[in-house]
């Protein structure tokens, strides 16, 4: 399969069906040469070489981040980061470049804190979460940064609604803790399979989106937070026959033949934004190669 963004494109494979309950997961492989050195975020915390913190002057919607790497370092759509004086989400991916501070849009995802948790470090630390399927597609749908972030917290007011106990900052993350069993018991079902690179995630027989990077490596260390992110919204649905009717073809042409968008993007590469009749979605350019590309089903 090969999908077209613009004048780039990225051939795949499907790989082993992968369900339990009401989620499906289509393990994906894609084909590339790139070579290109990247370092995830995870990585670059536990070698102590990324540092998060807020602006200068305080912004809740954007953060300042420092790659004292020799390499890139890719921060993802939808990953989260916890602490400083609010939980926030990464709005578009972005490569930022080796030894470079820059400032880096953002969302909320701690609606009731805007100060530093009892006095601790000033600096943002590692989730183990992204932002929840349902929130990255209403982020995904949301057509300026002010309807974006009101679709953040819409979505994580439903989430909210769910947990047996409302967190007292209305947090995503406290959202996620309040599942945690769940979630493991799941993805005990979704194994790494040998050269994934992305996941088509259908839910109740419906495809919500499509995960798609051009590095198993990368992939790779992202693997458990984007499952879960499906996991915690397919827990409202029963168990289901796994013979869904999703036409996989027809939503793959759907993204090649869709309106495409130039934007402007801070760090390395371009950002091309993509609307279809189906859904909407991103795609990171880098080299001639699309490094990541999230798609999500209008909500």
């Amino acid at each position: 399969m090969k999908i077209k963004i613009n004048e780039n494109s990225i051939i795949f494979e499907t790989l082993k069906i992968q369900s339990h309950n009401a989620l499906t997961i289509i393990p994906l492989k894609s084909e590339t040469s790139n070579t290109t050195d990247i370092l995830t975020l995870n990585k670059g915390f536990d070698l102590g070489l990324v540092e998060v913190k807020e602006c200068e002057v305080e912004d809740v919607n954007n953060i300042l981040i420092t790659n004292n790497a020799v390499t890139p370092l890719i921060l993802v759509d939808g990953e989260e980061i916890i602490g400083a004086k609010q939980n926030r989400i990464v709005n578009n991916t972005i490569l930022v470049p080796p030894k470079t501070t820059m400032k880096i849009s953002v969302s909320c995802t701690e609606r009731d804190r805007w100060s530093y948790k009892n006095n601790k470090s000033v600096l943002f630390e590692e989730s183990q979460y992204f932002a929840n399927s349902n929130t990255r597609r209403a982020k995904a749908s949301a057509i300026d940064e002010r309807s974006r972030q009101d679709n953040v917290w819409d979505s994580i007011d439903l989430f909210s609604d769910r947990c047996s106990t409302r967190p007292d900052t209305s947090a995503m993350n406290d959202c996620y803790e309040d599942f945690s069993q769940d979630q493991d018991e799941f993805l005990k079902s979704f194994d790494l399979s040998v050269g994934q690179s992305g996941i088509i995630a259908i839910i109740n027989n419906e495809v919500v989106g499509l995960e798609l990077f051009n590095s198993p490596d990368i992939y790779a260390n992202y693997h458990d937070k984007i499952i879960k992110s499906y996991i915690i919204d397919s827990l409202d649905y029963k168990e289901i026959d796994i013979s869904y009717e999703a036409n996989i073809n027809e939503i793959i042409n759907n993204i090649s033949n869709s309106v495409f968008i130039k934007q402007e993007a801070p760090g390395l590469g371009e950002l091309i934004k993509f609307t279809n009749d189906y859904g909407s979605g991103s795609a990171l350019i880098y080299e001639d190669e699309i490094i990541h590309m999230p798609y999500f089903k209008d909500i």
